[in-house]
């Protein structure tokens, strides 16, 4: 049963447990009303539109997500339909936001662990898809993770930073793929991020790929890219992204074109897209 609480009550405990990565809507009211890590005040929306017509074309019916956080995607995807959700967080002040949110909500359904992405195993069942959104750069071994999590599920989605490469650029214009490639980023201990998960590796959409295939997942696809051009200027977060898709079904691919195909159609059509 959902906890009720009035509007200046949630107002008053959002604020009162912040910073808040995830804007959240809990009965009409967000868990933030100012940006935090330097994210956009709605973050993770743009982030979600991207996954959920993944999702969809999926037809997931149990999800996995590792690491995360105060829980947007879990909520979202439990909105969207999919039947069980479990989520997996590690760090005890985002957990104990998806837990909060989770009592007020109470959609049902929804699962929520105090686990390490390398403790994720078989204990936690199987799964139609895994999300591992703006995870693995965060890993020192981001191997041992998806060997790990390899078994448990058919397919998942990766969302990460991507390197800021010239080369890369002009070979999306050329129409040709890069080598791929990764870019190790050294940190000092006194150099840690606000998140407390400093940022390690900075692969290309074409590493993700090849990682995920050799981790068990044969097919795979970028299905989202936001490439950056190296410059000083940039600071020392501000990089590209992309999200790649990794699945051990012919079908997923085929599925996530054609929902692409008729969402494209249906926007010519001047129709709101799937």
């Amino acid at each position: 049963m959902a906890t009720q609480l009035s509007r200046e009550e949630l107002r008053a405990l959002f604020d009162s447990t912040k910073p808040w990565h995830h804007l959240i809507d809990v009965n009409g009211v967000p868990t933030k009303v100012e940006p935090a890590w330097g994210e956009h005040l709605d973050h993770p929306r743009g982030l979600w539109e991207k996954v959920a017509p993944l999702l969809r074309a999926i037809d997931a019916r149990r999800l996995l997500d590792v690491g995360c956080n105060d829980g947007f995607f879990l909520f979202e995807s439990r909105r969207l339909g999919v039947k069980d959700v479990v989520g997996v967080e590690v760090h005890p002040h985002y957990y104990d936001h998806a837990v909060l949110v989770n009592r007020l909500l109470a959609p049902g359904g929804v699962d929520i662990r105090r686990m390490s992405a390398y403790d994720v195993d078989e204990t936690l069942g199987t799964f139609d898809v895994t999300l591992a959104l703006g995870l693995i750069y965060h890993l020192k071994n981001p191997f041992l993770f998806l060997e790990r999590v390899g078994p448990l599920t058919t397919t998942i989605i990766v969302e990460t930073a991507v390197r800021n490469s010239d080369e890369d650029i002009r070979n999306r214009e050329e129409g040709r793929p890069s080598p791929p490639s990764v870019e190790f980023v050294e940190n000092p201990p006194s150099e840690l991020n606000p998140e407390g998960a400093p940022n390690w590796w900075m692969p290309n959409s074409e590493c993700v790929s090849a990682l995920l295939r050799v981790c068990g997942f044969p097919h795979t696809f970028v299905a989202s890219e936001q490439l950056l051009s190296p410059s000083p200027s940039r600071g020392p977060t501000e990089f590209g992204r992309a999200v790649v898709v990794g699945t051990k079904s012919e079908r997923v691919p085929r599925a996530v074109r054609r929902r692409q195909f008729l969402s494209r159609a249906r926007r010519r059509l001047g129709r709101r897209p799937f």
